[in-house]
């Protein structure tokens, strides 16, 4: 008794590797991977599903879904519905993961959002210390160039310095930490999902920090991002 699947044309069942790599001097987006596009379709339609009336005694009905011209036309509706009226759930099924570089004080932000989880990154305590053993190693006349491209271009070089100037002194690891500028480039391999990604844009289309703009137009060339992702922007 297994639902009926209508093919949707143009969007594979399996994971789809979109090649949609942004690099900007404020943050990297790579490995953007996209899955679910068929699975949120066929759920946007089940309030219309037909449950069968035919089915053994004591076994859960079948569905049946009506054929469609446009499998993405209820998925899209949904989605242009009110922020937080739940209509837009479907949403949640299509899932996006990929690794992200940006400076530290961004991914304070980042954590305003629920449904966006970090699946490993980069770590102030294991490479620390190994990164400022090879600041250590090098010629002092090099120092302050090799330390610098820890940082984010817009780190402040006063804070770079100060940061070396400590780091030279081999203080207890909780000291270089505290230490650390907020321009520390970090990575993190994400997962997240389009009713998430919908928030995001909408809040952050406008935002005054580069870093939003960027994941803004990340989200822009997202598959049907036109359809599903675009609608109800406010900016910040």
């Amino acid at each position: 008794m297994s639902q009926e699947r209508v093919p949707l044309p143009h969007v594979p069942d399996d994971v789809q590797d979109i090649g949609l790599d942004l690099e900007t001097p404020e943050i990297a987006i790579r490995r953007t991977r996209v899955m679910g596009l068929h699975d949120a379709a066929m759920a946007a339609r089940l309030p219309f599903a037909h449950q069968a009336t035919d089915s053994p005694d004591g076994a859960p009905p079948a569905l049946t879904i009506a054929p469609y011209d446009d499998p993405y036309e209820v998925l899209a509706r949904l989605s242009g519905s009110a922020p937080a009226s739940g209509h837009d759930k479907a949403l949640a099924a299509v899932t996006v993961t990929c690794q992200v570089t940006a400076p530290r004080y961004w991914w304070h932000e980042l954590a305003t959002y629920h449904f966006v989880t970090g699946c490993g990154s980069t770590s102030t305590m294991h490479t620390l210390r190994a990164e400022m053993g090879r600041v250590a190693a090098a010629p002092p006349s090099e120092r302050a160039a090799v330390v610098r491209r820890l940082f984010s271009p817009h780190t402040p070089p006063s804070a770079v310095e100060a940061f070396l100037e400590t780091a030279l002194r081999d203080p207890p690891l909780h000291e270089l930490k505290a230490a650390l500028p907020e321009g520390l480039w970090m990575t993190q391999a994400l997962v997240t999902n389009y009713r998430q990604l919908r928030t995001i844009r909408r809040q952050r289309v406008s935002h005054r920090l580069p870093e939003w703009r960027a994941v803004c137009r990340w989200i822009d060339g997202l598959p049907l991002a036109d359809r599903l992702l675009r609608g109800g922007e406010s900016g910040e």
